[in-house]
């Protein structure tokens, strides 16, 4: 086998999937994530054949967000999750449904400014939640050596 095509192989992969288009590791037709979510793939999104006017694609909402502080994670989790396989929270659903052209996620444009707002909002509320703290345990090894000790009291 040419080095060139061993190279690409190790950079890209075996294949493609045939559902998203990432990268295959192995000789198989679909991915590790969309076996996964066989059934649940673009559940909560719509389809089209072109992109709505105006709409971004979503890697480009990504870039934006990531300008203003906002991880693609976020982003990612706010429309869906990675197959948009999860519902979208109903303070986030108008900025962040999606619309599938083909492999391709596109975005209305009021989410990179309505929707980062909410999505802000929603992180900052989720972080001044307070957790709540956890119980105490008895250290282990102090209640097996009090165990021991009533034990060798006892025998003698």
């Amino acid at each position: 086998m040419d080095t060139k095509v061993q190279e690409v192989k190790k950079v890209f992969g075996v294949g493609r999937c045939q559902i998203c288009g990432k990268p295959l590791d192995s000789a198989a037709d679909i991915g590790a994530t969309c076996s996964k979510h066989v059934g649940k793939i673009r559940l909560y999104a719509t389809e089209a054949d072109k992109p709505p006017e105006g709409w971004l694609r979503m890697s480009k909402v990504c870039d934006l967000a990531e300008a203003v502080g906002i991880s693609r994670h976020a982003i990612v989790n706010a429309a869906g999750g990675d197959a948009v396989t999860l519902p979208i929270a109903e303070e986030l659903l108008q900025h962040f449904q999606v619309v599938y052209v083909g492999r391709g996620k596109w975005m209305p444009p009021s989410v990179i400014t309505e929707g980062f707002a909410a999505l802000r909002k929603m992180q900052e509320a989720k972080a001044v939640t307070p957790k709540e703290p956890k119980a105490a345990k008895a250290p282990a090894k102090d209640a097996v050596k009090e165990a021991l000790a009533k034990k060798t009291h006892e025998v003698k």
